[in-house]
């Protein structure tokens, strides 16, 4: 066998073989970055006005028999609301179904909440002016215009001498001098009296000493 020849030129092209089978879907590559807002779009058109709503009521405060009220003018009558549902004057809302409609009815009472505690005393207050003086009273007694002592003999002794200290208004004191008597002689009395003297007398004939003391008014 003769040696190899030389490599003869590049012949021309092939044919296209067919397409190959599709292959399979490779993983989802990262998000992309977040893109700029966007202008913001023209205001669209103004909507439709929506449908009227119903007319409220008119608050008349408490009812009062010489106001003229018109259709839904309110009141409050004994605690309760009532709406005007016909002209009216002097129909009073709680007996006048014609005229007054009950909106909200007065609710019952709630029993007593229980007493709270008693609140410390306060600080005492500074004293007062003083008062205007009082009326001058009566006039006193004189006081003591003679004193003295005597015994009684036979139950009964006047005592005179006395002078002006003893009129027949002078109040006069009379005691025994001794507090336990010997015997039973019941209690002194003055039977008489006048200018400068006057008589004491006792219950029996017994004799005991005594005391005096004349006042005068």
């Amino acid at each position: 066998t003769g040696s190899t020849g030389a490599t003869g030129p590049q012949g021309p092209a092939g044919v296209t073989g067919a397409a190959g089978a599709t292959g399979a879907v490779g993983p989802q590559g990262p998000a992309g970055a977040t893109g700029a807002t966007g202008a913001v779009g023209a205001q669209g058109p103004v909507g439709a006005t929506g449908a009227t709503g119903a007319v409220g009521m008119n608050w008349r405060n408490v009812w009062a028999a010489a106001i003229a009220y018109a259709v839904r003018d309110a009141v409050n009558y004994n605690g309760s609301t009532y709406v005007c549902v016909a002209a009216s004057t002097n129909n009073q809302p709680d007996i006048s179904a014609a005229f007054w409609n009950l909106v909200a009815q007065k609710g019952a009472t709630g029993t007593n909440g229980t007493n709270g505690t008693n609140g410390t005393n306060g600080a005492v207050g500074p004293a007062g002016p003083t008062g205007a003086t009082g009326a001058t009273g009566p006039q006193g007694l004189t006081g003591v215009a003679v004193k003295g002592s005597g015994v009684l003999a036979a139950g009964t002794a006047t005592v005179s001498g006395l002078g002006a200290g003893v009129t027949a208004a002078s109040i006069i004191m009379v005691t025994y001098t001794n507090p336990t008597p010997t015997a039973f002689v019941g209690p002194l009395m003055i039977t008489s009296q006048g200018a400068g003297t006057f008589t004491v007398a006792g219950w029996n004939a017994s004799t005991q000493g005594f005391y005096y003391m004349v006042l005068n008014p």
